[in-house]
């Protein structure tokens, strides 16, 4: 039975309502005991139980000036996603999240994005954009931000970060690469099998939550462990 003890006087009935239904449909088969600070912050690791079950985390990879990486990472299949931006501004995030429901549809948007972790930056200052259907208003997603001091809460991307410096070590500039540069790594990344997946590689393991179909709109191939290239000559031309 769930139970949940919550101080919500900070929130309107709507958000109240919202987060209970969230909740119980996430983590049934737990008690949560949860002292909510702000609707958007995980405060002192109250929803710890929570991102033991799910999580997509969000994160920018950033070089000095001009383009920069958005990164989306499944947390359970350490599946990663790589999108190029033009700068390392909220509007560009907002049109990476406008083309996935776009691409997948509402549904399928919610149904693999419903709740997502993220930092507190500037670039995502409008997680309302994110979370709602453009097209009928209707929320589709639950956007949190990442306690200040807490890499805990987002070690697994970081961890990921790592692969992408193998093609791309720090200080390189990505000024002169495309966005089918970043399906081809993120292809790559996923195609290593990890000891924390059985061996699995992140595709294998998630190609059956996530759906081939979507994978192919992510514009993610597997590649043959043979032929996976995780240095720098990967994206020289």
């Amino acid at each position: 039975m769930l139970r949940i003890l919550t101080s919500l006087e900070r929130l309107d009935s709507r958000l109240k309502k919202n987060m209970i239904i969230l909740v119980k449909r996430l983590i049934p088969d737990i008690v949560l005991v949860a002292s909510i600070m702000t609707f958007r912050t995980i405060s002192n690791g109250i929803l710890k139980p929570l991102l033991l079950k799910w999580i997509l985390l969000l994160v920018l990879l950033v070089e000095k000036g001009g383009k920069c990486f958005l990164t989306l990472l499944f947390r359970n299949f350490n599946f990663m996603l790589i999108y190029l931006l033009p700068y390392r501004r909220s509007q560009y995030v907002t049109e990476v999240f406008n083309e996935l429901k776009k691409s997948l549809g509402d549904f399928e948007f919610s149904r693999l994005f419903e709740v997502i972790l993220t930092d507190n930056g500037s670039e995502f200052s409008d997680p309302e954009s994110i979370e709602f259907s453009s097209i009928n208003g209707e929320r589709l997603s639950y956007v949190f931000f990442c306690d200040p001091n807490a890499s805990w809460q987002k070690g697994s991307i970081e961890k990921n970060h790592e692969y992408i410096r193998y093609v791309l070590p720090k200080g390189t500039s990505f000024a002169g690469l495309s966005q089918q540069d970043c399906y081809l790594l993120a292809s790559h990344i996923n195609s290593v099998p990890r000891k924390s997946l059985n061996n699995h590689s992140p595709y294998e393991a998630a190609i059956g939550f996530i759906g081939e179909n979507n994978i192919h709109k992510f514009n993610i191939t597997q590649i043959p462990y043979d032929d996976i290239d995780l240095t720098i000559r990967l994206l020289r031309r």
